[in-house]
Order: structure tokens, then C-alpha cells, then sequence
């Protein structure tokens, strides 16, 4: 790694991390906060009227009896997914293909560091941001869990698990929006096919969850891993999902460094 790329890095591209991280706490810490006044309302009996696939399609089937279950059906089943996807295909993007794009990667690797050298620290900037994130959202919760309810009610080890899950799926997605960003040297186009990618794969899940006849789909998406519902209800096998998914990561940021390395930039 780079000290001095890292540091220009954090400089040029905290901003993003920076706000993704502070917005979730607050976000994270507001949904813990409210559970209380939603859990007096009794918002199961309304959920029963709701169709069955609309429920599963959001996280609604454990009802929101519990806290983790509120935080799946309310922060994790859409509003987590959007924070995660924007910050890991625009990062990607930032750190690779929009240097290539502009002519500044020329400098970098004009310098006495190897090619790896360079990729290596963007790769490393990029996750630093994915875990900053996800410990946001773990903060979030556990500081309002701790001040604002005067009975903890959060389910630590199945939390921390979503996290985890959660934070290891949306390495994978950063990882493929590398390889594309460093397959491509067009800035838009880079960025395009990473976010089709991912947004094709958000739909598939979604609709796979709300027809039983399409569930079938959901085995063509990588958040068929990211189940936060099952995750909290303890019937999915965290440690052979995490290995996976680390797997997967590591193989395309380590095809992403091959790619740089060999790619011909422009000057």
C-alpha cells in the first residue's frame, strides 16, 4: 500500500464515505429510537391484511414484534441496500476508471510504485469506507439501543450477523464494480455496467421474493446471500456464507489487479 495515494485518497474521496457513514448512524439510530411507539401500535394486525409475496418481498413475514425484525423490514430490506449500492459502484468508479478517464492515473503510475502497488491502495481505500459504513450502522443501533430505550431489545449476535453478512455482500459488488472499472477506461461506461449489474440483481431478488412460481430467480442475484430476514431468524449458516462471499471478493479484486496491471492507459 501507498501511505501518501491512501491519504490523497481519503482527502479526494472521504466526503462520500463520510456522509454514507454519518447518515446511516442517524438513520440507524432513528429507526432503534421509534421501534418502542411502533411496537405499542400493534402494526402485526395491519400486516395480516397485507399479501403474502409483499410481505416476503420486504421482510415483512416475521412481522415487527421485535426490534431486529422492525430494522429488517424497515432499514435493511431497502433504504441499506441503496446506501451500500450507491457507495460501492460510485467508489469503484471514483478510485479506477474516472483517473484513467481524466489522465491523472499516468501521474500515478509514472511515480516510483509498482502498478499493484497503486491498485492495491485503492482497493484497500475502497473497503476502508464499506467497513467504516457498516460500523456506522452498528454504532447507530446500539447507541440508540443503549440511551434512547430504557430495555435494551436489540438481538446482538443475530445484529451483528446481518451486519457482517451484509458488509461481505456488498464487498463482493464493490469487487465486480473494480473489475469493470479497471476492464474499462470510459468513466460512464464503467460505472453504467456496474450499476445495471446491481440493479438488475436488486430487482431479481425482489421479484423472486414476491411470486412463489419466480423464486427461481433469486438463485441469479447475489442478494440471494444478503437474506437479513433469515439471518435474524437463525436459519442460514453464517460461517460457510461469510468464507463464500470473502472468497468471491478477494478473487475479483485479485483479477481486477491482473487486469490493471496488464491494461494499456491512456496518456
Amino acid at each position: 500500500m501507498i501511505g501518501a495515494l491512501y491519504r490523497t485518497m481519503i482527502k479526494t474521496n472521504g466526503k462520500l464515505m463520510l456522509y454514507m457513514g454519518l447518515g446511516s448512524f442517524v438513520i440507524m439510530a432513528a429507526y432503534v429510537a421509534l421501534f418502542p411507539t411502533i411496537a405499542n401500535q400493534n402494526m402485526d394486525q395491519l400486516l395480516k391484511s397485507m399479501p403474502e409475496g409483499l410481505l416476503k418481498a420486504f421482510n415483512l413475514s416475521d412481522g415487527l414484534n421485535t426490534l431486529n425484525g422492525f430494522l429488517v423490514a424497515e432499514f435493511y430490506s431497502m433504504i441499506y441496500l441503496i446506501l451500500l449500492i450507491v457507495y460501492s459502484v460510485l467508489t469503484a468508479n471514483h478510485l479506477v476508471s474516472r483517473l484513467v478517464d481524466r489522465g491523472s492515473m499516468a501521474y500515478l503510475i509514472a511515480t516510483p510504485n509498482s502498478r499493484l502497488r497503486v491498485i492495491t491502495t485503492q482497493m484497500l481505500f475502497s473497503l476502508t469506507g464499506l467497513v467504516f459504513i457498516s460500523v456506522c450502522i452498528v454504532l447507530g443501533a446500539l447507541v440508540s439501543d443503549a440511551w434512547l430505550i430504557d430495555t435494551s431489545m436489540l438481538e446482538m449476535d443475530r445484529f451483528l450477523q446481518i451486519n457482517v453478512i451484509g458488509c461481505l455482500t456488498f464487498a463482493v459488488i464493490c469487487a465486480y464494480s473494480f473489475l469493470f472499472s479497471c476492464l474499462f477506461n470510459d468513466e460512464r461506461r464503467a460505472l453504467s455496467i456496474s450499476a445495471s449489474i446491481t440493479i438488475i440483481f436488486l430487482i431479481l431478488d425482489i421479484v423472486g421474493k414476491v411470486s412463489e412460481d419466480l423464486d427461481w430467480l433469486r438463485n441469479f442475484t447475489l442478494f440471494h446471500a444478503f437474506d437479513p430476514a433469515k439471518i435474524s431468524d437463525g436459519t442460514v449458516k453464517v460461517l460457510p456464507l461469510s468464507i463464500g462471499l470473502a472468497g468471491a471478493s478477494i478473487f475479483l479484486f485479485v483479477l481486477s489487479a491482473i487486469i490493471f496491471k496488464r491494461k494499456d492507459l491512456p496518456i
